[in-house]
């Protein structure tokens, strides 16, 4: 099957370019209270009042994070959830519901948000722990305009495949915020059928994983010809693992638990850089 060619809108924004977080709410009253939180962070607001609204932008440019209420016009914040959360180019962005139903958890199925805000007093503060969370607390300015976005100069292509649906979003999480374009699935088949349809400019493939595993899915992709970096992923030591990795394909060996700075410098360390900061004249 032919590789899609990659497209201006797939790239991540590079530094300098503001961060956009989209709120979808029926009015504008939740967007100016969590406006009044992003400003302080340099983080652009985009609204969108319905949930046809919202796919659209989240699929023109993709928002560092996405804030929704419960209840919209037509299909609820739910919806737009599954949406999200189900689709593997986009279940990396967070993405906070925001309600005044304190039993909104009740109605949760397969598909959840990362954070759930109740409407209250506590709102403000709620709102601000969440982008704390994704690293997104740092003030930035002309001088450190590459933070919290060090793959964006990278313009990366990333696929994570992992079958743990709370790594998924912890790592997916990371590298969406860091300013990778991530994709996620689940499995080994899986992998490999995202490789047949994209390219991408590093992998990063759970050991152990339901129906192939990577070991298996990391054979089969190079005895394909394909030549992208593969950092191993796994729960196990490093050291016992590190020789049969090398031997099946992978790059390297990255253990579980891992951080979003050892994450990233792992990712600098194999993908190519394709944008350079521009130094000012002295």
């Amino acid at each position: 099957m032919p590789k899609k060619k990659r497209t201006p809108e797939n790239n991540a924004e590079g530094p300098g370019k503001s961060l956009t977080a989209l709120v979808v709410d029926p009015s504008h009253v939740l967007c100016q209270v969590i406006n009044s939180v992003a400003s302080r962070i340099n983080i652009r607001i985009e609204h969108a009042k319905n949930v046809g609204d919202a796919i659209n932008l989240i699929c023109k440019s993709k928002p560092v994070a996405i804030l929704t209420s419960l209840e919209l016009e037509g299909l609820s914040g739910l919806s737009l959830v599954a949406a999200i959360k189900s689709c593997p180019r986009h279940r990396a962005i967070p993405i906070a519901l925001v309600t005044g139903n304190p039993k909104a958890e009740s109605l949760f199925d397969q598909y959840q948000p990362d954070t759930v805000i109740a409407k209250s007093r506590d709102m403000t503060k709620a709102i601000g722990r969440f982008f704390t969370s994704l690293g997104l607390n740092i003030q930035r300015n002309t001088q450190d305009n590459n933070i919290p976005l060090p793959l964006a100069d990278y313009k990366s292509r990333i696929l994570l495949a992992e079958d743990s649906q709370c790594v998924q979003r912890l790592l997916g999480r990371f590298l969406h915020v860091a300013g990778a374009d991530v994709t996620v699935v689940g499995t080994g088949i899986a992998a490999l059928e995202a490789v047949e349809e994209s390219t991408f400019d590093l992998i990063l493939m759970d050991i152990e994983m339901p129906e192939m595993d990577g070991r298996m899915a990391t054979m089969r992709l190079r005895d394909n010809g394909v030549t992208t970096p593969i950092i191993a992923l796994t729960a196990h030591s490093h050291e016992k693992l590190s020789t049969q990795a090398i031997q099946v394909g992978f790059n390297e060996v990255l253990s579980k638990p891992v951080d979003r700075f050892t994450l990233v410098d792992m990712c600098k360390k194999y993908l190519p850089l394709r944008s350079k900061p521009v130094v000012a004249a002295t």
